[in-house]
């Protein structure tokens, strides 16, 4: 593929959205910016995803990739940089995911604070802030997250960092260089830390020479790309051929390919996209979908982190 079109559909304090764009400048890969807004709605983005509403999202022309699990894995795929994964489905597991969820809720509830209003002023307005916090209460009504206050959550993260100030040498988590765990920590550090000014690295020398190495990375290069643009060449392409066989079934067995499901993620943001299950992969479901003025697209859902239902 000369030109695969990668679109990155974002917005600028977006945790996830920060560890997509240093992957993509990790691996090297030209894309196309289009900042979404930080609340709902986004009708462009939602029409193309069938409601999915979590960000960031990636775009290969009618190929959709719901998830930042599910799009670090295509970025690997496309760059040749496999090794990103290397012992994630082994040693490195149980630390990705936990980056990837806890570190992530307590990161987040043990550093918002009044501080953090000052340091996130120079990226939102007062009512943006205000609209997004009404969104994210909205979206957490249902959530299936175990809730955790401050105090709680700034313990868990020291245990965490001191941990990880104990292992850390000059390179990165796992050794010279970085794995997708690195990228899955940064995130929250990074918004910890230079979003929120909350100083939980202060005592932490290793730990902020990492974040440096991290941000050293860059987001490589871009150019910015409209809603309405991205959304014409989701109507003007074909999706990606897949390679799942037609009588290929799922793990469980319980669906089947040509099955007419739902699926939605299992923790939180858990509004329904629906579709025509056309692959099932050891990381990924992907469901097409018929619309009458985009064509056929096909949405790409990480396995781990949502559920599939029928309808």
């Amino acid at each position: 593929m000369s030109d695969p079109q990668i679109i990155l559909h974002h917005y600028q304090l977006s945790p996830y959205s920060e560890k997509i764009r240093t992957l993509l400048g990790y691996c090297g890969l030209p894309w196309h910016s289009v900042i979404e807004s930080s609340s709902l709605p986004r009708p462009e983005l939602m029409q193309m995803t069938g409601g999915y509403r979590r960000i960031p999202v990636l775009q290969i022309g009618a190929d959709i990739y719901c998830d930042s699990r599910v799009i670090a894995r295509k970025l690997a795929e496309l760059s040749g940089k496999q090794a990103l994964f290397t012992g994630a489905d082994g040693p490195l597991a149980q630390r990705n995911a936990f980056a990837d969820g806890r570190l992530f809720q307590i990161a987040m509830t043990g550093s918002l604070g009044w501080r953090a209003l000052k340091t996130l002023r120079p990226y939102m307005s007062t009512g943006e802030a205000l609209r997004l916090l009404w969104d994210r209460i909205k979206m957490a009504k249902g959530a299936k997250m175990p809730r955790i206050g401050p105090t709680q959550a700034k313990l868990e993260l020291h245990d965490f960092l001191r941990e990880m100030e104990a292992d850390l040498g000059d390179g990165f988590v796992a050794g010279k260089e970085p794995t997708i765990v690195d990228f899955s920590i940064y995130h929250c550090l990074h918004f910890s830390q230079l979003r929120c000014g909350a100083g939980h690295l202060k005592n932490y020398p290793q730990v902020r020479a990492w974040l440096q190495r991290m941000i050293d990375i860059g987001h490589g290069e871009f150019s910015e790309m409209t809603r309405k643009q991205a959304l014409k060449i989701a109507a003007g392409s074909e999706p990606l051929s897949l390679d799942s066989t037609p009588n290929e079934q799922t793990d469980s067995g319980e669906f089947k390919l040509g099955d007419h499901l739902r699926i939605r993620p299992s923790d939180y943001g858990m509004i329904p996209v629906e579709g025509e299950l056309v692959a099932s992969t050891p990381y990924s479901w992907v469901l097409r979908r018929e619309l009458p003025n985009l064509g056929r697209v096909h949405v790409h859902f990480s396995r781990l982190g949502f559920a599939l239902e029928k309808i």
